[in-house]
């Protein structure tokens, strides 16, 4: 997950270098090839596909460590309920024959 969020940074860093200046955008050569002939655009909005990706699964991602954290501490819970139920169940009370100083009638 943090590997995925440090590849989304990334891109998106390459992204701002990209932007700085190298995409020509007033010569003969945008008006012969077009704007979207060049690499650097190209790279450009691969890279924003990469963040995008990124941003979305890391999202994903938390959001279903949460659900899974939960359902954890809903098990953890159901569990201790159930040893102290069977705990509960299996409790016998001293009857005044066990006990010091009592004395059984029959």
């Amino acid at each position: 997950m943090i590997a995925l969020a440090l590849f989304a940074n990334m891109s998106f860093l390459s992204m701002w270098w990209l932007a700085d200046g190298s995409i020509v955008t007033d010569t003969e050569y945008v008006q012969q090839t077009g704007f979207y002939g060049q690499f650097a655009v190209l790279m450009f909005i691969t890279n924003a596909w990469y963040v995008l990706f990124g941003i979305v699964y890391t999202g994903v991602f938390l959001f279903r460590k949460k659900v899974m954290d939960e359902e954890s501490e809903k098990e953890e819970r159901r569990e201790k309920l159930q040893k102290e139920y069977e705990q509960d169940a299996t409790y016998q009370a001293p009857t005044a024959s066990t006990e010091p100083g009592w004395v059984t009638v029959e």
